[in-house]
Protein backbone atom coordinates (compact mmCIF):
# COMPACT_ATOMS: atom_id res chain seq x y z
CA UNK A 1 0.00 0.00 0.00
CA UNK A 2 0.94 3.33 -0.24
CA UNK A 3 2.72 5.68 -3.31
CA UNK A 4 5.58 4.56 -5.24
CA UNK A 5 7.34 5.07 -8.50
CA UNK A 6 6.53 3.47 -11.35
CA UNK A 7 9.00 3.84 -14.06
CA UNK A 8 7.56 3.76 -17.53
CA UNK A 9 9.69 3.18 -20.65
CA UNK A 10 7.68 5.17 -23.75
CA UNK A 11 9.84 3.26 -25.80
CA UNK A 12 8.69 -0.24 -24.63
CA UNK A 13 5.67 0.24 -22.11
CA UNK A 14 5.28 -3.39 -21.34
CA UNK A 15 8.31 -3.66 -19.76
CA UNK A 16 7.97 -0.62 -17.69
CA UNK A 17 7.93 -1.36 -14.03
CA UNK A 18 8.55 -0.53 -10.20
CA UNK A 19 11.84 -1.62 -10.96
CA UNK A 20 14.47 1.15 -11.37
CA UNK A 21 16.33 -0.02 -14.72
CA UNK A 22 19.36 1.75 -16.27
CA UNK A 23 17.18 2.83 -19.51
CA UNK A 24 15.26 5.79 -20.71
CA UNK A 25 12.32 6.08 -18.62
CA UNK A 26 9.61 8.54 -16.73
CA UNK A 27 9.08 8.31 -13.21
CA UNK A 28 5.37 8.37 -12.44
CA UNK A 29 4.21 8.78 -8.87
CA UNK A 30 1.38 6.20 -8.13
CA UNK A 31 -0.94 4.65 -5.65
CA UNK A 32 -0.21 1.18 -4.42
CA UNK A 33 -2.69 -1.40 -3.13
CA UNK A 34 -2.93 -4.81 -2.34
CA UNK A 35 -3.95 -7.38 -4.62
CA UNK A 36 -6.83 -8.25 -1.82
CA UNK A 37 -7.93 -5.07 -1.21
CA UNK A 38 -8.99 -5.11 -5.09
CA UNK A 39 -10.20 -8.48 -4.89
CA UNK A 40 -12.38 -7.51 -1.97
CA UNK A 41 -13.54 -3.74 -2.84
CA UNK A 42 -14.64 -5.20 -6.57
CA UNK A 43 -16.81 -7.70 -4.78
CA UNK A 44 -15.08 -10.67 -6.23
CA UNK A 45 -15.79 -13.79 -4.37
CA UNK A 46 -13.96 -16.46 -6.83
CA UNK A 47 -11.35 -16.23 -9.36
CA UNK A 48 -11.14 -19.11 -12.03
CA UNK A 49 -7.84 -18.07 -13.65
CA UNK A 50 -5.28 -15.09 -12.53
CA UNK A 51 -2.52 -13.76 -14.35
CA UNK A 52 0.31 -12.06 -12.74
CA UNK A 53 2.73 -10.27 -15.20
CA UNK A 54 3.83 -7.72 -13.27
CA UNK A 55 7.88 -7.25 -14.69
CA UNK A 56 10.06 -8.53 -11.55
CA UNK A 57 7.61 -7.59 -8.55
CA UNK A 58 5.81 -10.91 -8.54
CA UNK A 59 6.20 -11.93 -4.77
CA UNK A 60 4.98 -8.37 -3.55
CA UNK A 61 1.78 -9.16 -5.60
CA UNK A 62 1.36 -12.65 -3.83
CA UNK A 63 2.19 -11.52 -0.65
CA UNK A 64 -0.64 -9.05 -0.84
CA UNK A 65 -3.09 -11.64 -2.72
CA UNK A 66 -3.11 -14.26 0.19
CA UNK A 67 -7.20 -14.40 0.62
CA UNK A 68 -7.62 -13.51 -3.31
CA UNK A 69 -5.47 -16.77 -4.04
CA UNK A 70 -8.02 -18.61 -1.32
CA UNK A 71 -10.58 -17.88 -3.97
CA UNK A 72 -8.80 -18.60 -6.78
CA UNK A 73 -8.56 -21.97 -8.89
CA UNK A 74 -5.52 -21.29 -11.05
CA UNK A 75 -2.61 -18.89 -11.14
CA UNK A 76 0.06 -17.99 -14.65
CA UNK A 77 2.47 -16.15 -13.29
CA UNK A 78 5.41 -14.42 -14.74
CA UNK A 79 8.79 -15.23 -12.52
CA UNK A 80 11.33 -12.83 -13.27
CA UNK A 81 14.09 -12.52 -10.79
CA UNK A 82 16.24 -11.14 -12.66
CA UNK A 83 14.79 -7.92 -12.71
CA UNK A 84 16.09 -7.60 -9.13
CA UNK A 85 19.32 -8.72 -10.01
CA UNK A 86 21.46 -11.78 -10.55
CA UNK A 87 21.64 -13.10 -7.25
CA UNK A 88 18.09 -12.33 -6.65
CA UNK A 89 16.47 -15.64 -4.67
CA UNK A 90 13.17 -13.97 -4.73
CA UNK A 91 11.15 -16.30 -6.88
CA UNK A 92 12.05 -18.98 -4.45
CA UNK A 93 9.10 -17.20 -1.96
CA UNK A 94 7.22 -17.00 -4.96
CA UNK A 95 6.82 -20.79 -4.90
CA UNK A 96 6.30 -20.92 -1.54
CA UNK A 97 3.23 -18.34 -1.28
CA UNK A 98 2.07 -20.39 -4.04
CA UNK A 99 2.49 -24.18 -2.45
CA UNK A 100 1.17 -22.55 0.89
CA UNK A 101 -2.20 -21.43 -1.03
CA UNK A 102 -2.46 -24.94 -1.88
CA UNK A 103 -1.46 -25.10 -5.87
CA UNK A 104 0.35 -27.23 -7.75
CA UNK A 105 2.76 -26.79 -10.15
CA UNK A 106 1.32 -27.84 -13.90
CA UNK A 107 3.50 -26.40 -15.91
CA UNK A 108 6.03 -24.25 -17.28
CA UNK A 109 5.50 -22.37 -20.68
CA UNK A 110 7.85 -19.78 -20.51
CA UNK A 111 5.90 -18.56 -17.72
CA UNK A 112 4.81 -20.58 -14.73
CA UNK A 113 1.48 -22.37 -14.32
CA UNK A 114 -0.28 -23.30 -11.03
CA UNK A 115 -3.47 -24.80 -10.67
CA UNK A 116 -5.60 -26.61 -7.18
CA UNK A 117 -7.33 -28.26 -9.95
CA UNK A 118 -5.21 -30.93 -11.57
CA UNK A 119 -6.23 -33.27 -13.27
Amino acid sequence: KGVATFYFHPEHPDGSSFINEPVDKEEIKVEKKLLDDVVRDCGINHIEFMKIDVEGVETEVLRGGKEAMKISDNVFVEISPHGKGSHSHDYIESFQLLHDAVFSLVGVYDDFFFSKIVH
